[in-house]
């Protein structure tokens, strides 16, 4: 398998989470997609705060944070990118407060930005179907569960927005419009 990616990162940080969902295979298309299990609404698009619950119930951040205190450092940052085989996203652009410590909210806020570049506080379409692949029922958040996902911007295999870009995918120097 060979993924092009518009960069340097590919952030597919599928092995590092078990995700309680329900089973979908290649030979299950009719099961729901992966962010189904997220809108507790069902309004059909996700909130931030229902994004936060989801990936609250993933325990990513404490999966990556060795030390077990309240931050990642750069080092277990770029470890858990690394476990997947991903080079990470810039570092600075989701350390908010400039400390050298991603705590949990900045953390689900990089990721978050991925899904809503344009700051609208929800994910709908294309993005909630990237979501959903990402997050899919296979258990595991990446690329990992759609190894040949499109990404909507740039029209290459297997990258993740980099919010430090504006949600462009990283490596572009591109950005997506804000609000």
């Amino acid at each position: 398998m060979t993924r092009r990616t518009a960069g340097a990162a590919v952030p597919a940080i599928s092995a590092l989470l078990a995700v309680p969902a329900p089973a979908q295979t290649a030979a299950d298309p009719a099961a729901p997609p992966g962010w189904v299990a997220w809108d507790s609404d069902g309004d059909g698009r996700i909130s931030r705060e229902e994004f936060d619950a989801g990936l609250a119930g993933r325990d990513l951040f404490n999966r990556w944070n060795r030390a077990e205190d309240a931050a990642l450092t750069r080092n277990e940052f770029e470890a858990g990118f690394a476990a997947t085989g991903a080079a990470p996203p810039d570092f600075a652009a989701w350390d908010t407060d400039g400390d050298g410590l991603l705590t949990e909210g900045e953390f689900g806020q990089g990721l978050w930005r991925g899904y809503d570049p344009a700051g609208r506080g929800f994910v709908e379409g294309d993005m909630l179907e990237m979501l959903g692949t990402d997050f899919g029922p296979d258990g595991r958040f990446g690329i990992g569960a759609s190894d040949q996902r499109l990404d909507p911007w740039s029209g290459t295999v297997g990258t993740l927005p980099d919010p430090g870009t504006g949600g462009a995918p990283v490596g572009t120097g591109g950005s997506v419009p804000a609000d």
